[in-house]
């Protein structure tokens, strides 16, 4: 794994922690995945055999990993944030996330975000889609339906990418 994978790995799973339910046993797989590529330190192997400590604890010994490997991780969470919503837009976009997950993503990005206007649409067609699974109508998406919205999902996708 070259350094600049890893580099993106890491700030995509730190975003993912500042946005989701994260369980600090990301980090020890991401350790034990590290070691099996080949990468050693003290603290990655003490990191790799942490699986049933403490958040705080697996933290620490993280960012003694990172600062090890001299691995430089974006410290503004927004610009991870960033980070994080072009991967899940560009994954759904090219059908590697479904669009459900990439849906269910970019809502816990709003919220992060406190519905930032970029991010804010994605809050509103996951209204309008559980609306009409529910028998109701789309209140912000004229032409959404049950039968189009993978394509309208994936088009919304495409256009956050576009700006």
């Amino acid at each position: 794994m070259k350094i600049s994978n890893l580099q993106k790995e890491t700030e995509l799973m730190i975003a993912e922690s500042l946005i989701a339910e994260f369980s600090s046993k990301r980090y020890v797989d991401w350790a034990i995945k590290l070691l099996s590529n080949g990468y050693e330190s003290e603290y990655l192997n003490v990191l790799a055999g942490l699986d049933n400590e403490e958040s705080e604890t697996v933290d620490k010994y993280f960012k003694q990993v990172l600062f090890d490997l001299k691995i430089e991780v974006e410290s503004d969470k927004e610009k991870l944030i960033e980070i994080y919503a072009t991967y899940i837009a560009e994954g759904v976009v090219k059908k590697e996330i479904t669009t459900e997950n990439g849906l269910l993503a970019f809502v816990k990005v709003a919220n992060f975000m406190d519905y930032e206007s970029k991010y804010l649409e994605f809050t509103y067609l996951s209204y309008d889609i559980y609306g009409l699974e529910n028998g109701e109508y789309s209140y912000y998406h004229d032409g959404l339906t049950l039968e189009n919205k993978e394509e309208y999902i994936i088009e919304e996708f495409r256009l956050f990418l576009e700006i």
